[in-house]
């Protein structure tokens, strides 16, 4: 019998860490994922952030945001869009990579098992 639920997962404080970024989600074993909404919001009450989104799947990884998408002070970067939905499949591995600052995520899926 197929499950499907619906989760968020936020993720505080992803620094650069040497150009290696953070892990914002990773796909559970065994399991689809569909993103109905990903944020990521500038921790810096100073600076502009820039950020860069990947996917990785299997030994390949892609880049969902170029490196160079800037984050304004106070602000948030809707990575998906109003109406845009991202499938993933398990052991799908998203990471972001800010430069300047921190910044916190959170990503809405709906997984199916």
């Amino acid at each position: 019998m197929t499950t499907n639920v619906l989760k968020s997962y936020p993720t505080a404080g992803i620094a650069n860490n040497s150009g290696a970024g953070g892990t914002a989600y990773t796909v559970p074993t065994s399991t689809t994922a569909t993103i109905i909404g990903f944020n990521i919001s500038n921790n810096s009450t100073t600076s502009v952030i820039s950020v860069q989104v990947t996917l990785t799947r299997g030994a390949t990884t892609y880049n969902w945001i170029p490196a160079g998408a800037n984050i304004p002070v106070g602000s948030a970067l809707d990575c998906v869009g109003v109406e845009g939905k991202m499938v993933l499949a398990a052991s799908d591995v998203i990471k972001v990579i800010p430069t300047g600052g921190t910044v916190d995520t959170i990503i809405s899926v709906l997984e199916q098992s």
